[in-house]
């Protein structure tokens, strides 16, 4: 039996999954530092990689499951443990903190550290859950904001995070995001279950514009800031880039359901027009018919006849 509430039996693939995501960004064959290895799931798939691991786990518990596939294990609480002193001279390929950072109290001591812990080309990668997701908003509109035993208001997160947080976080920290992912959960359909339909008037088109209002999770890897504007101006490019993309798709979505919409309407119209005519001599039904040649005529082009 599993000590930890947060276990994952089986390795994901789905590329809308934190962990499909960690671990692409994490990669094969390197050592890795993870803070927080929990029970090991995620270690027992680096190891499956070719990954070196060696964990940090608050729990005793946790830990011992972890050991099987680590190369080592630390018992120690990240709110408090001297990671460079527990360490040495050590250092790691990658640091992994996957659903950690919303659990501690100072979340940067620990950024800090595990850059300084990097070895040169080595890689920060975190994820964080989404604070600012639409259906947290819509809970707050209606004056609710209570925590879950997981998910976004898991009642053990001390920290909240949106993308511009996070990112200020990375940067205080020395470190700067070249690589960011999200997993996302359409409106109304979290844990949380909030009532979509019950929004003030234009705030659900209002969520709806906003790509980052469906974003579950942020997924980051970031690397050791070289001290020049070069490095730091890429990773807003990047970013501003990624969520224009996002914004993109959710306009197109939007713009996908209106043809079909207007298509079903269109069909539904046309439907109508033949019952109209069919009790029509034949030649009133063909002149009723050809006053419909625009409507058909936009169907067509709809469905992209010819």
């Amino acid at each position: 039996m599993t000590s930890s509430r947060y276990h994952v039996d089986e390795r994901p693939h789905e590329p809308n999954n934190s962990h499909t995501l960690l671990l692409d960004l994490v990669g094969s064959n390197r050592r890795v530092l993870e803070l927080g290895c929990s029970t090991g799931y995620m270690t027992q798939w680096l190891a499956a990689a070719g990954c070196d691991v060696t964990g940090v786990e608050v729990s005793p518990e946790a830990a011992e499951e972890a050991r099987q596939w680590a190369q080592e294990v630390v018992v120690g609480d990240l709110d408090s443990l001297d990671l460079e002193a527990q360490f040495g001279d050590r250092r790691f390929e990658a640091v992994l903190c996957g659903d950690v950072l919303e659990h501690l109290r100072d979340p940067g001591r620990v950024l800090v550290a595990a850059r300084r812990l990097l070895e040169p080309g080595g890689v920060v990668v975190a994820s964080v859950p989404n604070v600012a997701h639409g259906d947290v908003r819509l809970e707050l509109l209606a004056g609710r904001f209570e925590y879950r035993n997981l998910g976004l208001l898991d009642d053990t997160h001390v920290r909240l995070f949106t993308r511009d947080s996070l990112q200020r976080l990375l940067r205080d920290s020395g470190l700067v995001g070249v690589d960011w992912r999200t997993t996302r959960v359409p409106l109304g359909t979290t844990e949380l279950a909030a009532a979509v339909d019950a929004a003030p008037p234009g705030v659900r088109e209002a969520l709806e514009a906003d790509p980052d209002a469906e974003t579950y999770q942020f997924v980051v890897a970031a690397v050791p800031d070289d001290g020049t504007k070069a490095l730091g101006e890429l990773s807003d490019r990047l970013g501003a880039a990624q969520l224009l993309a996002e914004r993109s798709e959710v306009e197109n979505v939007a713009l996908r359901a209106k043809v079909e919409l207007l298509i079903r309407e269109a069909e539904a119209a046309r439907t109508e027009a033949v019952r109209l005519t069919q009790g029509l001599s034949a030649a009133q039904a063909v002149k009723s018919w050809k006053g419909l040649t625009p409507l058909r005529t936009a169907v067509q082009r709809s469905r992209g006849d010819q």
